[in-house]
């Protein structure tokens, strides 16, 4: 009787329209824990000073800030679910200039303005897709839920990237990183 019940639990969260959110999330945090906590790290190895990577973190933030109108008119025009989809590229695009710092100051600056164009339209249409598909009776749960989820893969993230980029190297992190950012649009698909 009582695998009955979970089996019901089970089969209800699968379908639940937070399943995919939670699934796109669980995704998204993971390949950005890959890479992102080592970003400061690498640009100090780099040899940008400690003041340029404090430079680099206040102009993403800056560009974040300047680019949540933009986020809100696009959100207008073409709704939450496709601004995320929009975001993808705008990550790839973040984390590929990384591996090419060494080539120029171009791809130093294309770095932190494609991070901080990405975080002003992701952040804010995945914030509105949780409101939008979440329950009203049941918000601190799903937000919970969100939160464990993203507590478990941020956590888990970085220590996978540690061993990815010690044993196979930065390309090969950024092509495993792309292929499970085109996998975490699948669950918003359906």
């Amino acid at each position: 009787m009582h695998f009955g019940h979970n089996n019901l639990e089970l089969s209800k969260s699968l379908h639940d329209k937070m399943s995919k959110i939670y699934i796109f999330q669980a995704i998204m945090i993971f390949v950005k824990g890959l890479i992102g906590v080592f970003v400061p790290v690498y640009l100090y190895k780099l040899g940008y000073s400690i003041i340029e990577v404090i430079i680099y973190t206040n102009l993403i933030l800056l560009t974040y800030l300047l680019f949540i109108p933009l986020s809100v008119k696009l959100i207008r025009k073409i709704g939450f679910k496709y601004v995320l989809f929009l975001s993808i590229p705008l990550y790839i695009l973040h984390i590929t200039t990384l591996n090419f710092l060494n080539s120029g100051i171009l791809f130093y600056h294309l770095a932190w303005l494609s991070f901080g164009v990405y975080m002003a339209i992701f952040w804010l249409a995945m914030h509105s897709e949780i409101a939008l598909n979440g329950s009203s009776k049941h918000r601190s749960s799903e937000l919970g839920t969100l939160q464990i989820i993203t507590t478990i893969f941020a956590t888990l993230a970085p220590i996978f990237g540690g061993f990815f980029l010690q044993y196979l190297g930065y390309y090969k992190l950024l092509i495993f990183s792309t292929f499970f950012l085109f996998l975490a649009l699948l669950p918003l698909l359906f």
